[in-house]
């Protein structure tokens, strides 16, 4: 697995104007929707970083294609953040034509407490 930086994505202010600097929690929440939202081939560097979840969007949402990008991000989470943390279930649905939801129950690496998060775009 490469290195990802422990920057926080998207860079944001705190109440004060400083550079909010999130907790572990959310800074891996961070993570996950900056890999799941990222095409795959986006990113020159690292072209194969990322997901099919943003090809979804205005595309076909037959439950084959939904099946098969669930099992691409399961398969991108595993690689980039796989030492981060470990998936119980994910969920990908659309919401009208323009909307995608990832419902993701995951746990941190060393924890039993597991997380929810929709992530939507």
């Amino acid at each position: 697995m490469s290195e990802i930086s422990t920057w926080p994505f998207p860079l944001r202010r705190d109440d004060r104007g400083h550079l909010h600097v999130p907790d572990a929690d959310e800074h891996l929440l961070d993570l996950l929707q900056q890999l799941v939202f990222t095409a795959r081939g986006e990113r020159v560097d690292r072209p194969d970083f990322g997901t099919l979840v943003p090809t979804l969007v205005f595309g076909d949402a037959a439950p084959e294609r939904l099946a098969a990008v669930r099992v691409d991000t399961l398969a991108a989470i595993g690689r980039w953040l796989g030492e981060r943390l470990e998936v119980v279930r994910l969920e990908v649905s659309l919401a009208g034509e323009s909307t995608v939801h990832i419902d993701i129950v995951y746990r941190r690496s060393g924890s039993d407490v597991e997380r929810t998060a929709r992530l939507t775009r």
